[in-house]
């Protein structure tokens, strides 16, 4: 009889694991997204590899057209600025610093909403003059938020990484999230799609003949070293 019991017990405790819900942390891979702010919209690659990833804009906006190549292990952005062929780097900290100084609490979902043929958790809360509302899975889990970049585009920039933030502690992964003020729509951002698969180290290399931001302004001025 106790062994009866025992294989019972063994059979129930399988099915309550099997029937646990755990996000797939993206490794490796490719996340496509669309961005459209008050002044611009774009399409994104976020090219994943670990704690790093490549932040590449479809179409160049500004005259410092560039990307960030985030890397959370050596704890640095480095920006690679495309028509001066230069690059800087800075300490992940400050970003982070900004972020999570005054953190965002969406609290729990309000509802279920349908995206993308998948269920989605709805968040939704006014944040001051502001209104955020979220979509969230918890199919899968980016490792880091490599949408710190966002915050450098204002207030709503950095209401929107703060709140990508908190759904990424709660171990759920943004797929959609707006930010409004009244009726208007300050920044809106959509993940497409997510291409698991190998990506090659080269993505994260500083491009050849690109010099660090202090060689360039040295060469600009005529000093050489």
């Amino acid at each position: 009889m106790k062994r009866y019991f025992g294989w019972i017990t063994t059979i129930l405790l399988l099915f309550t694991i099997s029937s646990i819900s755990f996000s797939e942390v993206i490794k490796e891979g490719v996340l496509k997204g669309y961005l459209e702010t008050s002044q611009m919209t774009n399409n994104l690659s976020i090219f994943i590899k670990g704690l790093k990833a490549k932040v590449s804009p479809e179409r160049q906006i500004s005259e410092t057209n560039g990307y960030p190549i985030i890397d959370f292990s050596a704890k640095k952005v480095t920006f690679v600025v495309v028509d001066k062929k230069y690059y800087f780097e800075m300490p992940i900290d400050g970003l982070m610093a900004n972020v999570e100084k005054d953190p965002v609490d969406l609290g729990d979902p309000v509802s279920v909403e349908d995206f993308n043929g998948e269920k989605m958790k709805k968040y939704r809360k006014n944040i001051g003059e502001y209104t955020v509302e979220l979509l969230a899975t918890d199919k899968y889990l980016l490792p880091a938020n490599f949408f710190l970049g966002f915050q450098r585009i204002g207030e709503e920039g950095l209401l929107m990484v703060k709140s990508i933030n908190y759904i990424l502690s709660r171990g759920e992964m943004p797929m959609k999230i707006t930010v409004t003020k009244g009726k208007e729509k300050l920044i809106y951002l959509e993940v497409k799609s997510l291409q698991f698969g190998k990506v090659d180290d080269s993505f994260f290399e500083i491009p050849k003949g690109y010099k660090s931001l202090s060689q360039y302004l040295q060469d600009k001025k005529g000093i050489k070293r």
